[in-house]
């Protein structure tokens, strides 16, 4: 609500006074690091509250990557902690040895506003993605409609109500992005050569990957896994990857994780999986041919079915 500017609160301000304004976040957050200047606590602090006020932007994407940062060997760990560290910190970094660049900057304005209005409704997707995993299947779609058409409600709204050119482009920008992550989101305009027909594995079909007699691609997925949705949008929907499952003659099975089930996470450690997302390829025994763990690509897939062949062929 914060990003939506739907209300503002009191922050204590130098010599006891306290500023009630309505003023942006970032506004109020620079008041109270004005009162710290001079005093050791201002870095600390200023280090501390931009990294929760950045959390709840970060943590959806980041928090994937930190899970499968933590199977990997220690020094990946390092390294993947220290890029983002880096990542993170280099803006900072070169405008405090090029002062000269914030002059180029964009200044704010009306614009600003409406980007700051749209990060709103970003993380309220954010949270219903989160959410899904909890409420019942059939609210889904439903659930991203009415986002999507009070997006573009608001967006129309704000076309009307802005003065500023900026602000018009900005509103323009926001609405086209998202009805497109809408068009693709919603499945519309996929052929059946990009089309996987999953079928679920459930804990009573574990016994019967051994006797299946064709080969087998086993997808670990949930609903509340980023990276998975990802694959799922991307490399699963891959011309090439569909054309190998069939040409193989592969059957793709679907672990659903999103709530704990010890028997199929027991097969997901059978295979060496940690975490996801992950996949494992079978042959018509039933026998494990490669898995592929975190983000992978449509080649690195499609040369794993490929092995299938020959080994049935030997």
């Amino acid at each position: 609500m914060l990003l939506h500017g739907r209300y503002g609160f009191s922050i204590p301000f130098a010599h006891g006074t306290t500023c009630t304004a309505r003023l942006s976040l970032h506004q109020q957050f620079h008041l109270a690091l004005v009162t710290l200047r001079g005093r050791r606590l201002f870095e600390p602090f200023s280090g501390l509250v931009s990294a929760l006020l950045s959390t709840p932007c970060t943590g959806p994407l980041l928090g994937g990557v930190l899970v499968f940062a933590l199977t990997q060997p220690l020094v990946n760990i390092l390294v993947i902690f220290v890029a983002i560290g880096l990542g993170l910190a280099a803006p900072y970094v070169v405008l405090i040895l090029r002062p000269s660049l914030l002059k180029r900057l964009p200044r704010a304005g009306a614009w600003t506003t409406v980007i700051q209005h749209s990060f709103g409704w970003l993380l309220l997707a954010a949270a219903l993605f989160y959410a899904q995993s909890v409420l019942p299947a059939a609210w889904g779609t439903p659930l991203w409609i009415a986002l999507l058409v009070a997006v573009l409600g608001w967006v129309t709204i704000t076309l009307w109500r802005a003065t500023e050119r900026s602000a018009r482009t900005a509103a323009l920008f926001v609405g086209a992005t998202a009805a497109v992550l809408g068009y693709f989101g919603s499945g519309l305009g996929q052929s059946a050569e990009t089309v996987i027909a999953w079928q679920p594995l459930r804990v009573a079909d574990v016994a019967a990957l051994s006797t299946l007699g064709r080969p087998a691609l086993v997808e670990f997925t949930a609903d509340w896994c980023i990276n998975c949705k990802v694959l799922e949008k991307t490399v699963y929907q891959d011309r090439e990857v569909v054309s190998a499952l069939k040409r193989t003659g592969t059957i793709p099975l679907q672990v659903d994780l999103t709530r704990p089930d010890p028997a199929l996470e027991h097969l997901l450690a059978l295979h060496g999986g940690v975490g996801l997302p992950f996949a494992v390829v079978l042959d018509h025994k039933g026998r494990e041919v490669q898995t592929l763990s975190g983000l992978f690509t449509s080649t690195s897939l499609v040369q794993a079915l490929n092995k299938t062949a020959t080994q049935e062929d030997s």
